[in-house]
């Protein structure tokens, strides 16, 4: 199947896929254009990215995903602590923008089993931290941080804001930012080298998925025959799909600035929550009288339908908000696209995602918050003025 959409500076948006099924194993398995991959099957989805992670979810909830050399990046299990059932998840590794980061010291995570309608939803428990990380948030910056080329702390320059900044001079300002600009920058694009190593052209999943993404330009190429602006479009150089050397496809994305605002409030909200103890939950969002105004950022690669029966992807980064105030009895909800990278569901269309999606959705906001609290509380706590390079 191909389909093509117009983005908003006026270029087509070329994606399609492969379906197969599996009668034996029960699975559907659909290959992208892009190389992404998603496999349903009876109980559980797999999702893989060329150079992100490859993860399971499971129906009771556990997760597990692996680096793209092979090598387990986390995995879930069921622990009791005061007679509740928990999940633990242990850390090993991650994908940061393109890059396989080994962690050296295992990082363990709980998570809740939340019913929620009669679904049960997976929410994050916020980590502890000291009173003085906290304080580095309500605290102004030792120094103003001066958005230059140089700066390490700076959001990287992946958003085209609508009233762009010289300096921050508070870590709340800094923070907001920081959550939009970094999550847009872990779900874009990654580019290919033309070489593919030995090693990835040995493994015999990834000839297999390079076959599959080839017979899909094969197929965007027979039907683009009559279509000269396609055409040009399949004309322009393209790499292959599987190749392990990683380059980020850099696109600013356009935010509008109510939406930066309210990022920036609901940062503020996730600290104060952290230093309560408290998690964030979707029943908590969808009866508050904020709901209607909530941004929800997208923390992993999700296939939606929008309400005109089209198919379409979102990824980290994206943001998206209720459309309308929500049901309060509803179990998926429909959700207007607030802004979107390239190839993702286009600003202003209307998709459905369900409470497990949503939640999913907290809890990679609430991560987030505390990996950019704790990069802010280290930098600035120690002598110089680390957050420029040297």
């Amino acid at each position: 199947m191909v389909q093509t959409r117009r983005l908003a500076d006026g270029r087509q948006h070329i994606d399609g896929y492969r379906e197969r099924r599996d009668a034996e194993r029960h699975t559907v398995t659909r290959t992208y254009l892009d190389g992404r991959s998603t496999t349903v099957g009876p109980d559980f989805v797999t999702r893989s990215q060329p150079h992100r992670l490859t993860e399971t979810v499971h129906r009771d909830g556990r997760r597990e995903g692996f680096l793209p050399d092979g090598r387990r990046a986390y995995h879930d299990e069921f622990v009791m602590r005061d007679r509740e059932r928990l999940i633990r998840r242990t850390v090993v590794g991650a994908v940061v923008a393109g890059a396989v980061v080994a962690l050296t010291v295992p990082l363990i995570q709980t998570f809740h089993l939340v019913p929620v309608r009669g679904v049960e939803v997976v929410a994050y428990e916020p980590a502890i931290f000291a009173p003085g990380i906290y304080a580095s948030y309500f605290s102004p910056l030792p120094l103003p941080l001066m958005v230059s080329s140089r700066c390490v702390m700076c959001p990287p320059p992946v958003v085209a804001w609508a009233t762009p900044v010289d300096s921050y001079a508070d870590a709340e300002t800094l923070m907001g930012d920081l959550q939009i600009a970094t999550a847009l920058q872990d779900g874009m694009p990654v580019e290919t080298s033309v070489e593919v190593t030995q090693a990835a052209a040995g493994d015999p999943e990834v000839r297999s998925l390079a076959s599959e993404v080839e017979g899909l330009r094969q197929e965007v190429a027979i039907a683009s025959a009559s279509n000269p602006e396609l055409q040009a479009q399949l004309d322009e150089p393209r790499a292959p799909a599987a190749v392990p050397v990683a380059k980020i496809d850099v696109q600013r994305v356009p935010v509008p600035e109510d939406a930066r605002r309210q990022v920036r409030r609901q940062v503020k909200d996730e600290v104060v929550s952290h230093q309560k103890e408290k998690m964030t939950t979707i029943a908590d969002v969808v009866t508050s009288a904020q709901a209607p105004n909530h941004i929800f950022q997208v923390a992993e690669q999700i296939e939606a339908t929008t309400t005109g029966n089209e198919t379409c992807s979102l990824s980290t980064g994206d943001l998206i908000k209720f459309n309308g105030a929500p049901d309060t009895g509803d179990v998926a909800f429909p959700m207007q696209v607030v802004t979107g990278k390239a190839g993702s569901c286009p600003a202003g269309s209307v998709v459905q995602v369900g409470l497990s999606d949503l939640q999913q959705m907290l809890n990679g906001f609430s991560q987030r918050v505390e990996q950019n609290l704790r990069r802010v509380h280290d930098s600035t706590a120690s002598v110089g003025n680390p957050l420029i390079k040297g």
